[in-house]
């Protein structure tokens, strides 16, 4: 049991216990709160997202499905994917400082066109889902664009192979012109962009939205063009914490029809990667909880992903008698999924789309493991299965360990808090202002982190 302390309006302290694996609220004394379930309660998400921001799979998840996640199949790649997402290269004409692929750059292994060709030839060796099945493919870069030659080889063969392909690629933006527009809308790619608003320029090289600039213009133009619409996806970090200016800030470039989401906070990948300058303080998380605290109360964030999921999903545990956080909750990123595959054009199976760990080769899936990496998985932390946002946090990245973890796990506890704490000055109108108990453990800093020069 975690203790939750409020403050009402009246300023009267309220103390109330909540059991993380139930979602369920008990008074000091033990007793139960029941809670009802609303007609008042934020409108479901529109697309629920991965940490990069792309879209999930839509799948039926049920107890009977044969396709049913579980712990003991989760550590398994199955033949049958919902979710391709192929890593072209990690290349990229950007070097922003908070990317999580560009640390793994110099590791990562160049493709050739005859890599795509390879790819093509054995594509059915190990892939069974059938043609008419619905499935998602993501192509990911570094830039998805600097391998444009490679999308325009891999697309025909994608659209001949499954008549209901959804193809989507996630850019920085900076390399789009007429021609990859006009290719990306005549054949049906939805095109997503990463971009941080108002703090673009704090860690990115430059800003694709920048007024005159040639890409704006023809942004503008696939966001008219294109029936998959627009997204743009930001990262929060430190000096740019503040959504409500983020979806301001893009909607005043690009209209009230793009699509604002977020792929979430700033994540820590390698301790060399920011300045002292650039950490969270407690006060840094103060301001941001405050702020996100703001913009789900304001109403504004009932259609941004993910604040609208991640709203909806602690509401729906609350009023659900029968909750219970399940052993197979997927991963943040959902790569613990046997039908999520991430791969490179090589032939390999990697832990993940933006990184260089491999689990495995296509050519042998059956003997493709996630534990056959140094992968972590929430239920192996200390942290994790009693946190109180557990439910929406989905456990953070499996590649991290030591004090990358310690800073990345820091930052998605205070996002996820800020929504957890709008939920519940929601649903009891009471501000929480402590937390404690022996079940809340947080991760240990191991060493004191060199500051970046230079």
């Amino acid at each position: 049991m975690i203790t939750l302390t409020s403050l009402t309006k009246q300023g009267r302290v309220v103390e109330r216990q909540y059991d993380t694996r139930t979602a369920k609220f008990f008074t000091p004394a033990g007793e139960r709160i029941r809670i009802e379930k609303g007609a008042d309660i934020a409108p479901a998400a529109a697309v629920p997202q991965t940490c990069d921001g792309a879209p999930k799979p839509k799948r039926n998840m049920t107890p009977t499905s044969p396709k049913y996640r579980n712990r003991l199949t989760r550590d398994t790649k199955s033949p049958d994917p919902k979710l391709i997402r192929i890593q072209l290269g990690l290349s990229c004409n950007y070097a922003c400082s908070h990317c999580k692929q560009s640390v793994h750059v110099e590791d990562a292994v160049n493709s050739s066109m005859k890599d795509v060709d390879d790819f093509i030839a054995h594509f059915d060796d190990w892939c069974v889902a059938p043609r008419e099945d619905t499935i998602q493919i993501h192509l990911w870069g570094g830039e998805p664009l600097v391998y444009f030659a490679k999308i325009k080889k891999l697309v025909p063969f994608l659209r001949s192979r499954f008549d209901h392909a959804s193809i989507f690629a996630l850019s920085n933006g900076s390399l789009v012109d007429k021609e990859i527009a006009d290719y990306f809308i005549e054949n049906d790619i939805a095109l997503g962009m990463s971009h941080d608003g108002p703090g673009q320029t704090q860690y990115r090289k430059e800003d694709p939205l920048a007024e005159g600039s040639d890409s704006l213009k023809w942004i503008k133009y696939y966001l008219a063009n294109s029936k998959n619409g627009f997204g743009a996806n930001a990262v929060l970090s430190k000096q740019n914490c503040d959504p409500q200016a983020v979806v301001d800030h893009i909607r005043g470039v690009l209209g009230e029809k793009v699509h604002v989401g977020f792929e979430g906070i700033v994540v820590v990948e390698n301790e060399a990667q920011f300045g002292a300058d650039a950490l969270f303080s407690d006060d840094d998380y103060a301001v941001l909880r405050d702020n996100i605290r703001g913009f789900i109360a304001s109403g504004n964030a009932l259609h941004v992903a993910p604040f609208n999921r991640k709203f909806n999903a602690l509401m729906d545990a609350w009023t659900n008698p029968k909750f219970f956080l399940p052993d197979n909750l997927m991963q943040k990123c959902g790569l613990d999924d046997n039908h999520t595959l991430a791969v490179n054009l090589q032939g390999d199976v990697l832990l993940c789309q933006s990184d260089t760990i491999k689990i495995g080769t296509l050519d042998d899936l059956p003997s493709v493991r996630v534990s056959n990496s140094k992968s972590i998985h929430w239920h192996d932390r200390a942290e994790c299965p009693t946190c109180p946002v557990l439910t929406i946090c989905g456990g953070g990245c499996m590649t991290q360990a030591g004090n990358e973890w310690y800073y990345s796990c820091n930052n998605e506890f205070h996002f996820n808090l800020a929504i957890f704490e709008a939920a519940y000055e929601f649903l009891f109108d009471e501000r929480i202002i402590a937390l404690s108990g022996d079940a809340l453990v947080r991760p240990k800093k191991k060493a004191v982190m060199p500051i970046k020069t230079g």
